[in-house]
């Protein structure tokens, strides 16, 4: 059973989140062990396992894992390896190292920082419009590659932001 499935929500990567949260405390109810045990039941009867549902709620509340897994259900279970980096987005990532070694050599104001930052988050956002599109088309290869784009500016993201925190001190 997918993790969709077990929520009874849509195979897809723009989901309702309430209803999910709603689906997860309804389960959780349902089959937590302390209330699961008060019903009479044996532990080895338990048709979802709490840890179970827990993971899924995870993984599926979570923008980048819920794409990673939507991946994964396409894909046979399997992230196909393919030649996703090309010439372009290895220039692309290293021009986006070089500003990085410059905020860190430079100790530019945290104005400019600011400034790069806002421009990842909203990349992110982009990528995130771009890989709903890509699931609803089927457009799976597309998608794998937006989530590759995506994970990495969230590495670079995180980058930054501990270079401005590192000037704030």
């Amino acid at each position: 059973m997918d993790y969709f499935s077990l929520f009874q929500i849509p195979q897809k990567f723009h989901i309702n989140k309430n209803l999910l949260e709603k689906k997860f405390y309804s389960l959780q109810k349902k089959y937590h062990p302390d209330i699961y045990k008060k019903k009479n039941h044996n532990k080895n009867d338990y048709p979802i396992s709490s840890s179970k549902i827990n993971k899924a709620y995870n993984i599926l509340k979570d923008k980048f894992n819920r794409a990673k897994y939507l991946l994964k259900i396409y894909n046979g279970n399997k992230i196909k390896k393919k030649k996703i980096l090309t010439q372009d987005s290895l220039n692309k990532q290293f021009k986006l190292y070089e500003i990085i070694e410059k905020f860190k050599k430079k100790k530019e104001d945290i104005k400019n920082i600011d400034i790069f930052i806002k421009k990842i988050k909203n990349k992110i956002r982009y990528y995130f419009f771009k890989i709903n599109q890509e699931f609803k088309l089927k457009k799976i290869c597309e998608a794998q590659e937006t989530l590759y784009n995506l994970f990495f500016k969230k590495k670079i993201l995180l980058i930054l932001k501990e270079i401005k925190d590192d000037y704030v001190k």
